[in-house]
């Protein structure tokens, strides 16, 4: 089936049907491998989040007017209360021909964002960014937390959900505490604000006892330049501690080191 895409080019002819009918059949298949790029457990959608790098592979984010954050954010309004995480290819067309109007100064994408609408967009735009650097896209200048306060976040976070009755196998009754949009994703300021927020909506922790640069570093390090921290990263996070691990054993798991036997022998490094 042909794309009904829009062609962005300016000729001085108009071109025949065939012609047309050609463009569009060649815009098909770059749009169609570039989408399959990120598709990348093969069940015909991709990630939301990685609707501005499709673009950007088909050379048009640069040409956006309205800029690429604004763009995805706009788009993602016109979809309304439907709005999904997951695209399909069909679902994507309609993104690809929404640009094209966007670059020609033709958009029709005129309902305000909402606060869900700009953090997808905002995550879009920094899984885009992430693939054209090796720094940081939201915090450049910033190194990733040790494992020490990573293992320091994730005993607070076991011992929140202690306190309130939840299961390592409830995850989704953690995210729900953490983000507002129920999308499975948290991005940072809701990680910030979820730290800092007094019990029992929070962790209570002071803006003394962990600065911004400290809650920075900590999202350098889970993120995974993604913009966001998956349910899946969560749950990662949290198998890393159980209540009454010492110091060394989470510096271990953090690391990812397999823990050792209680009998199993240590041999000195000189007689090895």
């Amino acid at each position: 089936r042909v794309l009904p895409v829009r062609d962005a080019r300016t000729t001085e002819m108009p071109l025949s049907t065939r012609e047309l009918i050609a463009v569009a059949e060649r815009r098909d298949e770059e749009a169609k491998a570039a989408f399959s790029k990120y598709d990348v457990d093969g069940s015909g959608k991709i990630d939301h989040t990685d609707i501005l790098c499709v673009l950007d592979d088909l050379g048009l984010v640069k040409k956006l007017k309205s800029g690429a954050t604004n763009f995805v954010a706009d788009y993602n309004a016109s979809l309304g209360p439907q709005n999904d995480t997951r695209l399909s290819y069909a679902e994507f067309r309609s993104v690809y021909n929404a640009a094209i109007d966007n670059i020609n100064g033709n958009s029709k994408l005129n309902r305000k964002p909402s606060a869900k609408d700009k953090k997808l967009a905002a995550m879009a735009k920094a899984c885009m960014d992430a693939r054209k650097s090796d720094a940081h896209p939201l915090f450049p200048d910033c190194k990733p937390a040790s494992n020490d306060v990573i293992g320091d976040l994730a005993t607070k976070l076991k011992k929140f959900l202690t306190s309130r009755g939840i299961k390592e196998q409830e995850l989704g009754k953690l995210m729900g505490a953490i983000e507002r949009h129920k999308l499975g994703k948290i991005g940072y300021d809701e990680l910030r604000e979820f730290v800092h927020a007094g019990e029992p909506k929070g962790l209570g922790i002071s803006e003394d006892a962990m600065p911004d640069n400290v809650v920075q570093s900590m999202w350098v390090a889970l993120d995974e330049r993604k913009g966001f921290i998956s349910q899946s990263k969560l749950g990662w996070l949290i198998s890393l501690v159980h209540i009454g691990d010492d110091a060394e054993q989470l510096h271990d798991r953090a690391e990812g080191k397999s823990e050792k036997s209680e009998n199993e022998a240590v041999v000195p490094e000189e007689t090895q």
